[in-house]
Parts: C-alpha cells; structure tokens; sequence
C-alpha cells in the first residue's frame, strides 16, 4: 500500500478511528507487553497460544513506531526482560468502557 506519514514518535490513542473489531493503533504506535514468557508454541494449530509457564524474557507484540514496515503486525513477536524500558514499548489496558462513546 501506500506509504503514510511517519510521525516519528508515539501518538495518542484515540488519534485514529479503531479497526473492524474496535481495537485502536494495533499496528507501529508501540510494541505492546505482553503476559506471555517468550518460548515456542505447539506444533500444529493452536487458538490463543500462551506460552511457556516461565522464562527470561516477556513477549512484545506489534512493532513500534521506528519499527520497519515488515515488522508492523500483531503476529510479529520479540522478547524482552521484564524490566528493560524504552520509548518505543509500552502496553495496552484492558477496559469495559468505549472510548468513544458520546463523540
């Protein structure tokens, strides 16, 4: 597709307009934590594989915003130690209210 404007740096999430299920910036805001140890899943096919019980390293989902284009989908993961910070990961919470509800 055509390339778009590369803000060079995270934006707000309401910036857009959500997806066709209603998730938000899924793809090159940040990479997102992760619950899930890095590790290797099943053989075969798997619904909503978990990973590894325990680890070294947490997964990160996403790409980030100075990501390459290739790297900028949800099924692109890498891992990282829990306590490792950086601009360009972050995590996304879970809630029961529509942000844009009233708009």
């Amino acid at each position: 597709g055509p390339k778009g404007e590369d803000r060079r740096k995270t934006l707000e999430v309401l910036s857009f307009a959500p997806n066709p299920w209603g998730l938000f910036q899924m793809h090159g805001n940040v990479w997102e934590w992760c619950s899930d140890w890095l590790g290797d899943y099943p053989e075969g096919p798997v619904t909503n594989p978990t990973g590894p019980s325990e680890g070294r390293t947490r997964v990160l989902r996403g790409g980030g915003w100075f990501s390459s284009g290739r790297r900028l989908r949800s099924a692109r993961r890498l891992g990282d130690a829990p306590g490792a910070r950086s601009q360009n990961v972050g995590l996304r919470l879970a809630g029961g209210s529509d942000p844009w509800a009233g708009q």
